[in-house]
């Protein structure tokens, strides 16, 4: 049975559906840089570096992936790699937030970890878990 995936708007809406949910009990924390298209304002689209910090939690007991992120360009310089599409920041806004969300969140309650859950990595633990003796 596949994962469904809930996406939040905003941070509250994300505490909001974790009460709900009195089976989460962690929560993945990540930021990270990439390149994306962004328009301009004479209407002409680049690909610019950009940055991404994302939270998700599983819902084993409803096989339900919760997920909120939140985008924008860094004001530091970023490094991305090219082939990988994926790179490192500087932005101090980001990482500040980054951190905030992470108190806000154990204040709460939860333990936090670095990485992000996607509905095909939770879909494929659970397959590996079933072939587990």
């Amino acid at each position: 049975m596949a994962v469904q995936l809930i996406e939040t708007e905003t941070f509250e809406q994300f505490l909001d559906e974790l009460q709900k949910r009195p089976t989460v009990r962690m929560i993945k924390l990540v930021d990270y840089g990439f390149v994306g298209p962004l328009r301009t304002s004479t209407g002409t689209v680049i690909l610019a570096p950009q940055l991404r910090v994302v939270a998700t939690a599983f819902d084993k007991a409803a096989d339900t992936l919760l997920r909120w992120e939140s985008m924008r360009q860094p004001r530091a310089n970023a490094s991305i790699a090219v082939e990988t599409i994926k790179g490192i920041h500087g932005d101090m806004r980001v990482v500040a937030r980054k951190q905030d969300l992470r108190n806000w969140l154990e204040l709460e309650g939860y333990s936090v970890s670095d990485g992000e859950w996607t509905p095909e990595e939770v879909d494929r633990l659970l397959a590996r878990r079933q072939t587990v003796p």
